[in-house]
C-alpha cells in the first residue's frame, strides 16, 4: 500500500496553494481527455501546475504525492513538465511543420506527439556539420579497418620472407660436430619450441600461418646447422599429410 505523503509542521502553510493546485489539476484532467489543441493546451496547464507543486513538497514527496493525488507515473510527470517548460518550442515546431506542408493530425496534439515533434524540429534546425568534420566520422572505422588488414598482408609478407629465404640459402648439412660425421644434438628447449611452430604449421587456419610457419621451421633448421628433413626428425616433428620433402626443393 502507498504510503501517504505527510508534510511536517513547516509545510502546512502550503496545504491551501496544494489544495488548490491540485483541485485545478483535477479540473483541467478532466478536460484532456481527448487528443485537440486545447486538449495539449491543458496538459501544458498541468505540467505548469505540476511545476508550480513541486517546491511547495517536502523533499522526495513530489512524486509520491503526484501519484497518490492523480495516479501520475514519473514518466508522466516528466512529460506533462516538459511539455510546460517547451512550450515555445512546441509553438516554433508546429509552425516548422505547417510551412512544410505537414498536416497535424491527433498525435501530434498528444503530448508524446508534441515532444516528438519538437525533437523533429530541433534535429531540422541543428546546423550541418562541417564537411572535414563529417568526413572524419566517416573515415574513423574504415583506417581501423584498413589498418588491421595491412598488418595481416605484412605479417603474411614477412614469415613468406622468411621461408624463401630459408629455402633458397640452406646451412650446412650437418651440425657443429660434421667434423665427426655427426649432427650435433638439439636442446629440449630449441625441441619443444619448435614443436610449438609445427602445431602452427599442421594446424594453421590459412595457407598463410602454415607456410609461415614452415619458413620459421627451416630458419630454426638453418640456425642449428641441420638440414631441414634431419631437423625434423631430430625434434620429432611428422610432417603434414599433404607436404612431401619434393616441395623444399
Amino acid at each position: 500500500m502507498a504510503r501517504k505523503t505527510k508534510p511536517n509542521a513547516e509545510d502546512q502553510d502550503s496545504q491551501p496553494a496544494l489544495q488548490a493546485i491540485a483541485a485545478d489539476i483535477q479540473k483541467t484532467l478532466a478536460r484532456a481527455r481527448h487528443a485537440s489543441e486545447s486538449s495539449l493546451k491543458d496538459f501544458r496547464s498541468i505540467g505548469e501546475a505540476l511545476i508550480k507543486a513541486k517546491p511547495l513538497l517536502p523533499r522526495g514527496g513530489y512524486l509520491e504525492w503526484a501519484r497518490e493525488t492523480f495516479h501520475f507515473s514519473k514518466q508522466w510527470c516528466s512529460a506533462l513538465t516538459k511539455l510546460a517548460a517547451s512550450w515555445s518550442d512546441y509553438e516554433s515546431a508546429r509552425s516548422w511543420a505547417e510551412a512544410e506542408g505537414r498536416l497535424l493530425g491527433r498525435r501530434e496534439y498528444s503530448v508524446d506527439g508534441a515532444l516528438g515533434l519538437i525533437r523533429q524540429w530541433q534535429r531540422a534546425m541543428a546546423p550541418a556539420p562541417e564537411a572535414g568534420e563529417d568526413n572524419r566520422k566517416q573515415r574513423k572505422p574504415s583506417i581501423k579497418e584498413e589498418l588491421a588488414e595491412t598488418r595481416r598482408k605484412l605479417d603474411e609478407a614477412l614469415e613468406t620472407i622468411e621461408r624463401l629465404q630459408a629455402m633458397v640459402s640452406p646451412g650446412p648439412k650437418h651440425g657443429p660436430s660434421a667434423r665427426n660425421g655427426k649432427s650435433a644434438p638439439l636442446d629440449f628447449e630449441t625441441r619443444e619450441k619448435a614443436r610449438k611452430v609445427a602445431a602452427l604449421w599442421h594446424r594453421g587456419s590459412t595457407g598463410g600461418e602454415c607456410s609461415g610457419a614452415e619458413g620459421r621451421l627451416r630458419h630454426f633448421a638453418q640456425k642449428c646447422g641441420y638440414e631441414f628433413e634431419d631437423f625434423l626428425v631430430a625434434c620429432g616433428i611428422e610432417s603434414p599429410a599433404d607436404w612431401t620433402f619434393s616441395r623444399a626443393a
